[in-house]
């Protein structure tokens, strides 16, 4: 998930994508950022994650679009839901994994966990916003 973080923060970062710069995102913000990424974002974000097989993990984006597009990759395979499991699975303990929901990601808990294994303080973690700390 470490790898996500980048791609997303530059993601967030683009006048389309409306993250708050001081709040906390909640499920429903991630799910409407999921929304409103393009098909290429989202193969960035299955990219970094390493959810393809893997000569797509490291295939230019438009490549692996093109192979949706021949169908030799199926179109749900770079859907928001195949991100948000991508996420889960890589975020949570692979016995614990089918117990969790893909359809509420809380990426501000993922976000302040990713800080911790990087060395943040606790008093950033705690108060800092989601693209803070992002």
């Amino acid at each position: 998930v470490l790898f996500l973080l980048p791609v997303i923060f530059s993601l967030s970062s683009s006048p389309r994508h409306k993250f708050s710069k001081y709040g906390k995102d909640s499920p429903a913000d991630f799910n409407s950022f999921l929304m409103s990424c393009t098909d290429l974002e989202r193969i960035r974000m299955l990219q970094a994650l390493q959810d393809f097989p893997s000569r797509y993990n490291t295939a230019n984006p438009a490549d692996v679009k093109r192979a949706v597009n021949a169908g030799n990759l199926e179109a749900s395979s770079i859907s928001c839901e195949a991100v948000r499991k991508a996420i889960v699975y890589r975020s949570y303990n692979k016995a614990t994994y089918y117990f969790r929901g893909h359809n509420e990601i809380e990426y501000h808990d993922i976000v302040q966990w990713a800080a911790g294994k990087i060395g943040v303080s606790g008093n950033m973690i705690n108060t800092l916003s989601t693209y803070q700390l992002d």
